[in-house]
């Protein structure tokens, strides 16, 4: 009877260990930081800081806090595969080599402004239950967002992307 109980106790042990490390790598796997952004003529910047394939990319944006409209709403959606190196340009405006798909809504470039950038990697993996990805978000500072001002997914800003 002692022996049956250790061996139930070990299995709930296991069962649970499984559970916590499978969750923490879905964690793991959802790195921040792949890119920082800024604006040009009107259209959002990403500079990629890695190196990989991309296939799809998705931004959504929340407006300042206080103001009635406050959920998400996507302003730019792409799907396709293609290759990124680290310090590259993708100017998300209607046509992204690679991608198909563009702008949906038109971009909010106030201070207090959120975007959420979403980018899954190519994994060569036709099974779609494993994904690997980006995501991060971004707030426009006090002044709004201005070209060649990169905003980094820690919060700050700075004048050359990716460092």
């Amino acid at each position: 009877m002692h022996s049956a109980l250790v061996f139930r106790v070990r299995g709930a042990v296991t069962l649970v260990a499984a559970v916590i490390f499978g969750l923490t790598g879905c964690i793991f796997a959802n790195n921040i930081g792949p890119a920082d952004v800024s604006v040009q003529d009107g259209s959002l910047v990403l500079a990629f800081c890695y190196s990989g394939e991309v296939e799809s990319i998705t931004v959504e944006q929340r407006p300042p806090e206080g103001e009635s409209a406050s959920s998400w709403s996507t302003v730019w959606s792409g799907q396709g595969i293609f290759a990124v190196e680290t310090g590259d340009l993708v100017i998300l405006d209607d046509s992204v080599d690679g991608l198909v798909g563009g702008p949906i809504a038109p971009l909010d470039v106030r201070e207090g402004t959120t975007y959420g950038v979403f980018i899954n990697l190519h994994t060569g993996m036709q099974n779609r239950e494993v994904v690997s990805g980006f995501q991060s978000s971004f707030v426009v500072p006090f002044g709004g967002l201005a070209e060649g001002v990169w905003l980094n997914f820690s919060g700050g800003a700075k004048d050359t992307p990716c460092k």
